[in-house]
């Protein structure tokens, strides 16, 4: 079954511009590739994040969200665990040829990091609970989807600070 849920479309979206004017803005881009994320995981977060209107039109199947989510809690998880502190050193020293303003922007975007990390682990855990609910609605009370992928069930756990 196939969900064309509005609530969920603009959470997914709030998230995603989240996720690219905040998290993963050009600013911090290098940075982020260094996460031992698998080629699967960005794949999915691609997906969920510049490619939303694909899904628009054609719905979502809940398994595959809760793939793209899962995806995105790992990405938070290697962000906190590998980025966390180091971070505003890093860019620190990459922008140190650069101009005092891109200096500037790029060190105020490395110290709110943390903040906009655990603002889109929120998003993500709640757009969690709305698949989950969903997945329970069109299944009797059953979490059917979920089910199928077994893994999902560790997006609570990955998200937790």
């Amino acid at each position: 079954m196939q969900i064309r849920n509005p609530e969920l479309f603009q959470k997914l979206e709030k998230m995603a511009n989240h996720y690219k004017n905040n998290v993963a803005s050009t600013h911090l881009k290098a940075d982020l590739a260094t996460l031992t994320l698998s080629r699967r995981d960005w794949d999915e977060i691609e997906l969920i994040t510049a490619r939303l209107d694909l899904f628009r039109y054609q719905g979502f199947h809940l398994d595959e969200l809760y793939l793209k989510l899962l995806s995105m809690a790992r990405f938070v998880k290697q962000a906190r665990g590998q980025l966390g502190s180091s971070l505003k050193a890093m860019v620190s020293h990459r922008n140190a040829g650069r101009s005092s303003s891109e200096k500037l922007m790029a060190d105020m975007v490395a110290a709110n990091f943390p903040s906009n990390v655990n603002l889109l682990a929120e998003m993500i855990l709640e757009l969690f609970n709305v698949a989950r609910k969903e997945d329970a609605d069109a299944n009797q009370g059953k979490l059917k989807d979920l089910a199928s992928v077994p893994e999902a069930n560790e997006i609570e756990a990955l998200l937790k600070v």
